[in-house]
């Protein structure tokens, strides 16, 4: 009674858990699992792990150039949690300039491509004073009623540039740094964010570190010792009750694979994966989740590096600001990564918004 066979592959594919997807969470989460003793694997659709974490390293004349094509920098120099496994694994990390990439001692201005006048200088200054404490007050407001009907932050700075601002060239300026301070942060532009909810992250105190051989190596060293398979794209994962077998949830990928978790599957795919519904469920998530994955939005912050034989540039500088004449440049601001690439001369460029 109750007796039942076990398939060959069945036995080879039984886990205590199955992570699906192999970035910062599947990783973190599968490490401490197989800490405490439990079987573990971790299935991934791409071809490396590390999700929004990627390094890669390729030769410009011959001397190797770390690339970060997602997270790249550690915030918080005195509090972030991750300093202490560092030190403990001897991973390099360093410094940026100044408690931050804001430091107005490496920042460079410029208008169209030309260095600002002293005069201009210091009314871009003031302003860029008077439009922060707007954003702080903003936010602050609508934390301290929040019955008010939640506004869009476009919405908002349209109405005060309308009242404060009397040329066109400060409205130009005041949309400038609006993307500095929002979009070059969140990758969303102002019309889809909140004024409820913009600015609401809390950041570790204390300036700016980079892992001098790649961000990616933290999590290749939690890595270590896990079972995790590449290219495996899961399609469904099935948790029906009452299933007659001793495990919890069957997982079957896009090649016909099949997983089984005799305690529970941990789900870290992206948000956008989540959305796209690349993944059936079944039972289907219940509606609380369903809703919360639909309501969620999810923004694009991409990066570009150019890569040059010697600099045009202020070598002093770390960061140069271009105010375009209308104000609505996507390109708010270039990063000089001498401290990233000391062999080499390269800039880094963000790019936020739809």
């Amino acid at each position: 009674l109750g007796l039942f066979l076990v398939s060959a592959s069945m036995e080879g594919h039984t886990w205590d858990f199955v992570v699906i997807g192999a970035g910062v969470a599947g990783i973190t989460v599968a490490h401490q699992l197989h800490q405490q003793g439990k079987s573990v694997v971790v299935l991934e659709a791409r071809d490396r792990i590390g999700g929004r974490v990627h390094t890669e390293t390729v030769l410009v004349n011959d001397k190797p150039l770390i690339i970060e094509h997602g997270a790249q920098f550690l915030h918080g120099a005195q509090s972030n949690t991750v300093l202490k496994f560092l030190k403990h694994e001897k991973i390099k990390i360093n410094t940026l300039p100044g408690p931050d990439w804001e430091d107005e001692n490496i920042l460079d201005l410029l208008h169209n491509g030309k260095h600002l006048e002293t005069k201009e200088k210091e009314e871009y200054e003031e302003l860029c004073r008077v439009v922060q404490e707007f954003l702080w007050d903003t936010r602050r407001n609508f934390m301290l009623y929040p019955d008010e009907e939640d506004q869009s932050l476009a919405s908002v700075v349209e109405t005060w540039k309308e009242i404060f601002c009397a040329t066109q060239q400060e409205r130009d300026w005041v949309d400038h740094i609006i993307h500095c301070n929002t979009t070059s942060d969140y990758g969303a532009e102002p019309y889809s964010m909140s004024c409820w909810h913009f600015d609401s992250d809390a950041e570790p105190l204390g300036g700016d570190l980079f892992c001098v051989d790649g961000y990616q190596n933290i999590f290749q060293r939690f890595a270590d010792g896990l079972e995790v398979r590449l290219n495996n794209v899961v399609e469904k994962i099935d948790y029906s009750e009452n299933m007659g077998l001793d495990y919890k949830a069957r997982i079957i990928t896009e090649e016909r694979d099949e997983y089984f978790a005799q305690c529970g599957v941990i789900v870290t795919v992206p948000l956008g994966v989540l959305k796209s519904r690349a993944i059936s469920f079944s039972p289907p998530l219940p509606e609380k989740k369903t809703s919360a994955i639909h309501r969620m939005g999810v923004a694009h912050l991409n990066k570009a590096w150019l890569v040059f034989e010697s600099p045009f540039w202020d070598t002093s500088k770390r960061i140069f600001e271009n105010l375009s004449e209308s104000g609505k440049t996507k390109l708010s601001a270039v990063y000089y990564t001498k401290e990233l690439h000391p062999n080499h001369n390269v800039l880094l460029l963000f790019y936020g918004g739809g």
